[in-house]
């Protein structure tokens, strides 16, 4: 029993882990939120959304040029993603809960602890999860430190150096004002939507590769049990005619409890396919737009 906790917390640290990166950003838990956690995550909704609408400004303002058209593409692209996922994955909160308590509570039935065929394949996919996990996280950090600090230290560098510097900002959206005046303002503001979207990004991929990565793990675990569910003292017993009503009987509900739990990954599966399917033809529809854009910028600038 010990063992068995144990293992299981291991998955449980996983999952709290993520859960954990979403109270952050008001994602988490995924349903009975608080108003405060309500007001966070639609603050944090219009802060993205604005943002969006203020890069699209940008990219069909009268003073865009090609070249300067290339820098703010792909970031328009990167900050709608963001908001369509912070918005699906609010969306569909009750499916993601379902998900999240069925890895913490449900699956742990069919898990043999004294298989270690069983442990091997908790341990590993766990090992996986959290590589993938604290790389997205310790990656995020220091991208967003040098995404807002860099065009600074850039400025002071040709201040420094070359006797001029023009004002540099991180992601240098349209404002309704003067920015060189209100410069600190808007140097701020960037940076800290800087942030915001990398965080949200992150942790929607996070979620996703979590729960992929579980569900590949469980897949594992049901093909072991499967493979375990007639042992050869079974059979000799079975071909001795010792005890095979029983034997039948505890095969038969081993089976449909298998099966039950196949059928919920397979439905799960394909509603994850379909929330990200969606996601994913607009990231690719997008991708596409920004690469031809960026080609044909290029081919003008020659």
């Amino acid at each position: 029993m010990a063992q068995h906790n144990s293992l299981r917390q291991e998955i449980i640290y996983e999952l709290e882990f993520v859960q954990l990166i979403g109270k952050k950003i008001f994602l988490c838990p995924f349903i009975d939120r608080n108003k405060i956690q309500m007001t966070g995550y639609f603050v944090t909704l219009i802060l993205v959304l604005c943002t969006v609408i203020q890069l699209t400004l940008t990219l069909f303002s009268n003073n865009t040029d090609w070249l300067e058209i290339t820098n703010v593409a792909p970031n328009l692209g990167v900050v709608l993603m963001t908001f369509i996922k912070y918005v699906k994955i609010h969306k569909h909160k009750n499916f993601y809960n379902e998900i999240f308590y069925h890895f913490r509570d449900e699956m742990w039935d069919i898990v043999e602890i004294r298989s270690a065929d069983h442990q091997k394949i908790i341990k590993s996919y766990k090992w996986i999860t959290m590589c993938i996990n604290r790389f997205l996280l310790y990656y995020s950090i220091p991208l967003t430190v040098i995404v807002d600090s860099f065009p600074y230290i850039v400025m002071l560098y040709e201040e420094k150096f070359k006797g001029y510097s023009e004002y540099l900002y991180p992601f240098d959206g349209w404002y309704p004002f003067d920015k060189i005046k209100w410069y600190a303002v808007a140097y701020i503001w960037e940076s800290f939507m800087t942030a915001v979207v990398v965080v949200v990004y992150g942790f929607s991929n996070m979620i996703h590769a979590s729960f992929i990565i579980f569900i590949c793990m469980e897949l594992r675990i049901l093909g072991s049990r499967l493979e375990e569910l007639i042992s050869p003292e079974d059979i000799f017993a079975i071909n001795e005619k010792h005890y095979a009503d029983h034997i039948h009987h505890r095969i038969l509900r081993d089976l449909k409890k298998l099966i039950v739990k196949h059928d919920f990954l397979t439905k799960t599966s394909a509603k994850l396919d379909a929330i990200l399917g969606d996601a994913m033809l607009l990231n690719y529809s997008l991708g596409a737009i920004f690469i031809c854009l960026t080609a044909f910028t290029f081919s003008v600038q020659r």
